[in-house]
């Protein structure tokens, strides 16, 4: 059953139903300046639910993100053009909902759309918060990354099976990623090929170096992007900070610890940018 947060029937759609997104505020909101999810491929906001409502609980107000389909920029970038339309997306709803700045955690392949939204426009997003993030492991390819992918798929089911603690929001996650794959094939398609072609380090710099702060969360036991090749790429001069977990790819929701250490990393980012 759907928590109240995220129940299908709060859901809004803009953009001809390309963008859709859970908007969520706390009673006593701490701070104007609320969290974009920028989700990871298949996701969804109900899949983030359990992490909505942690950032809820901090006082944060909350804006998750999926989409349906691709669309096509007019941007020239370096970067794949659906990836580019999503980094659009984002500073549409910004625009939208009347928001001056926004802090975006991004998740997976939800960390290139993040960073695209504030290369094009760095003033409207305040922090980046990369959460085992795409585009931070040096070159890679489709074949190797689905090779990974699949020993990941493996590795989810047995923790499916095995792990009493994340079954639940397991079972939402792997459910709502087989009827993504069943129902959009072509879309995961294109978007896997872009998590390949992806590198994100030059960009993140030049975000920092701008003022946007930035930081990265990553697990030791990423099967996807493995901490030895995202440790030799992210360098201190990319970021405000990197924190690494004992964990896998899927932790952000799977594990509450994971949203409250990104309300830590946040406050932590806010109080810099105050002493400056």
């Amino acid at each position: 059953m759907e928590g109240p947060e995220t129940s299908a029937n709060l859901v809004e759609s803009l953009q001809n139903g390309y963008i859709n997104i859970v908007d969520r505020s706390p009673q006593t909101p701490k701070t104007p300046v609320p969290v974009f999810i920028s989700p990871g491929w298949s996701e969804t906001p109900q899949v983030f639910e359990d992490t909505i409502q942690e950032f809820l609980d901090a006082g944060r107000r909350v804006i998750a993100l999926s989409y349906s389909g691709t669309r096509k920029s007019d941007n020239e970038t370096n970067y794949p053009n659906l990836e580019v339309a999503k980094g659009e997306a984002i500073l549409e709803v910004i625009r939208l909902k009347g928001i001056k700045q926004a802090d975006v955690v991004g998740h997976s392949e939800g960390a290139i759309g993040a960073v695209i939204a504030a290369s094009l426009e760095p003033g409207s997003i305040r922090n980046l918060i990369l959460v085992s993030p795409a585009g931070f492991i040096g070159k890679d390819s489709f074949p190797k990354l689905l090779g990974r992918f699949s020993r990941k798929v493996i590795q989810d089911h047995y923790r499916l099976l095995t792990d009493r603690q994340s079954r639940k929001p397991m079972s939402r996650f792997l459910k709502q990623g087989l009827r993504f794959a069943v129902s959009h094939p072509i879309q995961g398609l294109k978007e896997a090929v872009a998590i390949s072609q992806v590198q994100l380090g030059e960009t993140l710099k030049e975000l920092h170096d701008l003022g946007v702060g930035t930081a990265i969360i990553a697990g030791t036991n990423d099967p996807l992007f493995h901490m030895a090749k995202l440790q030799r790429t992210v360098k201190s001069s990319m970021i405000d900070g990197f924190i690494s977990t004992k964990a896998g790819h899927d932790e952000l929701h799977l594990q509450h610890s994971y949203a409250r250490a990104m309300e830590r990393v946040l406050t932590s980012l806010e109080n810099k940018a105050s002493r400056h």
